[in-house]
C-alpha cells in the first residue's frame, strides 16, 4: 500500500466511525464518504475545494472531526 493509498484508507476508517450519512462533494459530483471506491472515483488532490456534508444524529461532530483531519489540523 502507497502512502497515497494509506491516506486514502484513513479518511475512509474516520468517516466509518460516524452514524451520520456522509457526502464528498467536488465539481458539482457527490459520493459517499464511507465507500473507497466512490471517494476514489472523484480523485481529491492536495489544496482542492470539496464539501463535506453529514446527516445524522451526529453530524455536527462528524463534520468537525472530518474537517479537522482532512485538513491536517490535528
Amino acid at each position: 500500500m502507497t502512502c497515497k493509498d494509506e491516506n486514502l484508507f484513513l479518511r475512509i476508517q474516520k468517516a466509518s466511525i460516524f452514524e451520520s450519512d456522509i457526502t464528498l462533494m467536488k465539481n458539482g459530483v457527490s459520493v459517499t464518504a464511507k465507500s473507497i471506491m466512490e471517494v476514489m472515483c472523484i480523485a481529491i488532490r492536495k489544496k482542492e475545494d470539496i464539501t463535506l456534508v453529514a446527516d445524522s444524529i451526529n453530524e455536527q461532530a462528524a463534520v468537525k472531526n472530518l474537517e479537522t483531519f482532512l485538513s491536517n489540523k490535528q
